[in-house]
């Protein structure tokens, strides 16, 4: 049986935002071709989970570092706070595979006792450009200063994955990017929980927006769409995530066609999914793979998303690409009385394959 560790940047249990979906289902689908897991978790906001000592042969959990002294390093504080002499000791107890979930969880990824071990890192975004983009969307002084900082110090933290084996950008566009400036870069795309495309033919009831609207990337999005898209239809709309701020809230109930479903459990949001007739995906920022891309694809009916949204996907096929406002509000009134033809199911059943899970568990396993 093979063996790996896996660090991870927060407990990825319950799958339920970006970066711990991508992980959870990673462990999965990893558990199912005999891979024996040894997960490492920073805890800082989630219970320790008997569903993942289910998937895991040992789950050790250790204290994530926060507070303001953390910023006084020249590390990135999302590195520098992740950082435990536990870890690297429960590390050294074999010479297994090791994979690191991050440039957060990197630390000792060019630590001297770790030097001849397999060491593989799964990047979830070019960081130091996320976090250029987070600055600018930022409303926040404090938050903007720290945005900043925190990408500089991520742009010149980023060449320690040189010390990696191999590198696995989550898009073929950040993969492009990763080998071009370090090399050994491999696609690996993203986990989900998806094993099959379940989008039903004929019509749906809404348009979809969701995300995790405590991320202030999504919230920008979803409050765009309210002034430039939203309002200038008729169609009902549903915006669902988790964690929508006050300013969300009072925007939503503005327009008479818009609900807000907060914080929906896994079933409600595969309802709302499924009963959709649109999936409108609208992103400002191209850095990494955006999982509510998949999960509707995966889902719904019709997709229709900006060209930032798909951008090093190559899902761009499968979804009616906007150039502009006014192309997606007239992509809507065109798609909202149309049928979704069961052809349309087959086509995303060919163009989704390269997203399987069994797939890209392969990947992994090609260097255990």
């Amino acid at each position: 049986m093979k063996k790996l560790h896996i660090i991870a940047f927060n407990n990825p249990y319950p799958p339920n935002y970006g970066g711990v979906i991508d992980i959870f289902y990673k462990i999965k689908a990893l558990k199912e071709q005999q891979v024996a897991i040894f997960l490492h978790v920073f805890q800082y906001n989630r219970e320790p989970s008997q569903e993942l000592e289910q998937l895991c042969e040992k789950v050790y959990y250790y204290p994530r570092k926060t507070g303001f002294l953390f910023q006084f390093s020249w590390r990135p504080y999302i590195v520098e706070s992740r950082r435990s002499q536990d870890l690297i000791s429960n590390l050294c107890k074999d010479d297994n595979p090791i994979l690191f979930e991050g440039l957060h969880c990197c630390y000792y990824l060019d630590d001297l006792k770790l030097k001849d071990r397999i060491k593989m890192v799964r990047m979830h975004n070019i960081e130091h450009e996320y976090y250029a983009f987070l600055r600018k969307s930022s409303h926040n002084f404090l938050k903007s200063l720290y945005y900043r900082l925190e990408s500089i110090r991520l742009r010149y933290y980023e060449k320690i994955i040189t010390q990696a084996s191999v590198i696995f950008g989550i898009s073929e566009s950040d993969t492009g990017y990763f080998s071009k400036k370090y090399g050994h870069s491999v696609f690996l795309g993203a986990f989900h929980a998806n094993n099959k495309v379940k989008s039903l033919p004929g019509r749906g009831e809404y348009i979809l927006m969701h995300g995790n609207l405590e991320v202030e990337e999504n919230e920008s999005a979803v409050l765009h769409c309210l002034d430039t898209i939203f309002s200038k239809i008729d169609f009902p709309v549903v915006i669902a995530g988790k964690n929508p701020t006050s300013l969300l809230r009072e925007k939503i109930s503005s327009l008479n066609n818009c609900r807000l479903v907060e914080n929906p459990d896994s079933e409600e949001m595969e309802r709302l999914q499924l009963q959709a007739h649109i999936h409108l995906c609208y992103t400002f920022q191209a850095s990494g793979l955006k999982l509510k891309l998949l999960n509707s694809l995966f889902m719904g009916r019709f997709v229709v998303a900006n060209p930032l949204m798909v951008k090093g996907s190559g899902l761009a096929e499968l979804c009616e690409i906007s150039q502009s406002d006014q192309e997606m509000t007239d992509s809507i009134k065109k798609l909202f009385n149309k049928d979704f033809k069961p052809d349309s199911i087959q086509l995303r059943e060919n163009g989704l394959q390269s997203y399987a899970n069994k797939l890209n568990a392969q990947k992994i396993l090609n260097y255990l």
